[in-house]
């Protein structure tokens, strides 16, 4: 089971910016596209999964068969952020708008649930 859609990652980064990351190049189709939202979302649950498991207590409840809103956010930008991957250059950088804003949230996130400060509501 996916933990977000391809709309949970468009209300983070707008419907533009998700149709532009997804499109690699002037000749892919919208089944492509489409194709490219579904392996971001899958790299990015099985990531979130990945990290969960090295918590004791929600190992066991993995995958999640309900998923909470915090973890459908983080998915949701962490599979934007990998396709936006592909066609960024050099623009993760320490000061910049909202990509690097979105990657730290993220990241501090998850540090936050690897360190016990933030309890998940998995059932």
């Amino acid at each position: 089971m996916a933990y977000c859609s391809a709309a949970d990652m468009e209300t983070c980064f707008g419907p533009p910016n998700i149709l532009a990351w997804a499109t690699l190049s002037s000749s892919d189709d919208a089944t492509a596209i489409a194709a490219r939202k579904t392996a971001a979302i899958a790299f990015a649950t099985e990531k979130m999964d990945e990290v969960l498991r090295c918590i004791e207590s929600y190992e066991s409840k993995l995958p999640l068969s309900t998923v909470p809103v915090t973890i459908q956010y983080m998915v949701a930008i962490d599979a934007a952020l990998w396709m936006y991957g592909f066609r960024a250059s050099d623009d993760f950088q320490k000061e910049g708008g909202v990509i690097q804003w979105r990657k730290e949230e993220y990241d501090q996130w998850v540090t936050e649930v690897r360190e016990g400060k933030r309890k998940l509501d998995i059932k």
